[in-house]
């Protein structure tokens, strides 16, 4: 009987310090996990800051900022002031202002993206520009061409001064003034449907830019009718 009460003891003795062990695993573990908590808030506060600074200062539609470091332990909180050293976009140094007066140089990785827009389609030249032929998309600044166009609104109506490729970024020299049209303008009206075309004489009931849409009076029945002036002399009658 003594050696079994022995053995318990012993036995109770090992459970007590497996959960010890337990324990202190669980604490460190825990332990570490609020470390990297904190640190990935801390990065995150900071990141969150440098993009809002960018974004205040420079015209960009869209920021990335990525690969932070900084020259010592990051204090809890966001900066009370972010000074811009040198760089942007691409390695960018930074300055970082925390309260106490507190500073440290911070580099970061910045991408930066601007809206441009395309063409949806290849187009000779003398073309006019639609709305249609036109799309926005988003582009690394460091690839925009210079003098691109941001504006679809700029560009619709006006001629190309070149043949155009699909998907290409437009530029301001790639398109002149269109010709404005004077009210009482002799004009073709073009009606399609259903595969058929007719065309009538009409005459333009207000001053119009090619690629606008106006107000036409049919010559022959007298009526008035809207569509869009797709060319010098046509005017593509709507429905």
């Amino acid at each position: 009987m003594k050696s079994f009460r022995a053995q318990r003891r012993g036995g109770t003795g090992g459970r007590s310090g497996s959960g010890s062990f337990l324990k202190r695993a669980v604490c460190s573990l825990l332990f570490f996990f609020a470390l990297g908590s904190a640190a990935r808030a801390g990065v995150n506060n900071l990141e969150s800051s440098l993009t809002e600074y960018i974004k205040s200062h420079y015209p960009w539609a869209e920021v990335e900022v990525t690969d932070i470091k900084m020259n010592g332990e990051e204090p809890a909180g966001r900066p009370e002031r972010i000074i811009l050293e040198r760089g942007l976009p691409g390695r960018t140094v930074f300055l970082a202002e925390y309260s106490g007066e507190r500073r440290f140089s911070v580099t970061a990785n910045v991408k930066a993206f601007d809206r441009i827009v395309m063409s949806r389609r290849p187009m000779p030249k003398g073309a006019y520009l639609h709305k249609d032929d036109l799309y926005v998309r988003l582009m690394d600044v460091s690839a925009i061409p210079k003098n691109a166009v941001g504006n679809p609104e700029l560009l619709a109506g006006k001629a190309l001064t070149r043949s155009l490729v699909a998907n290409r970024p437009l530029v301001s020299d790639m398109v002149s003034e269109a010709p404005q049209l004077k009210k009482g303008q002799r004009v073709s009206l073009l009606f399609e449907a259903d595969g058929l075309s007719i065309s009538a004489v009409g005459e333009l009931r207000e001053n119009a830019y090619v690629g606008s849409r106006v107000k036409v009076v049919n010559i022959n029945s007298k009526k008035i009718v809207a569509g869009l002036l797709i060319d010098e002399n046509t005017v593509k009658v709507e429905f």
